[in-house]
């Protein structure tokens, strides 16, 4: 099952990639937000967060000293302008790009990766993939929160934050957890 998933995954990326980004023509403009999701994998588990769901009530519990992979996608028929994924800086040995274009800014708690287009060279989707690395968990816990958000042309947005901690034992264990 977990082969299947990460094929399924690859395929999707690799098509996104291939197909979706550059928009033929010009930017169009509607009352349509993206569609933006955010997919992470690793420890045995996948996650896939979207922009229609609220995560208040949960937060997704990760494994210490554990690599995990994250793919942030914004898609739009009309055309995507920017898309910014938040990774706290305690998920260490971040290695984060994007599509078409990626830059970085760091703060004293998180990195921000993000992905910008022009008018004048429409895409219909932008990418942020890479991984991460949970840090060791044996004297203390983390706590935090990852977030994206991406709007299009005429600025529709889509927003995704959720929780996030890395510990030993947490309650409800691994995962997605509600409270």
């Amino acid at each position: 099952m977990k082969i299947t998933l990460k094929l399924i995954s690859v395929f999707a990326v690799v098509l996104l990639i291939l197909n979706g980004c550059k928009k033929d023509g010009p930017v169009t403009l509607d009352s349509i937000p993206p569609t933006l999701t955010i997919t992470i994998s690793g420890g045995g588990y996948t996650k896939t967060f979207n922009q229609i769901d609220y995560y208040w009530s949960g937060s997704l519990n990760l494994k210490p000293n554990t690599k995990y992979n994250v793919t942030c996608a914004l898609a739009d028929s009309g055309g995507v302008k920017p898309l910014q994924l938040v990774l706290p800086k305690f998920l260490i040995s971040q290695l984060i790009t994007g599509v078409p274009n990626d830059t970085v800014l760091e703060t004293p708690r998180d990195f921000t990766y993000k992905v910008s287009t022009d008018e004048n060279i429409p895409y219909r989707s932008s990418l942020l993939t890479g991984s991460f690395v949970t840090p060791d968990a044996g004297n203390t816990s983390y706590y935090s929160a990852i977030g994206a958000v991406g709007s299009d042309f005429n600025y529709n947005r889509a927003q995704i934050i959720f929780n996030v901690s890395v510990e030993n034992n947490p309650v409800g264990g691994f995962g997605w957890v509600t409270y």
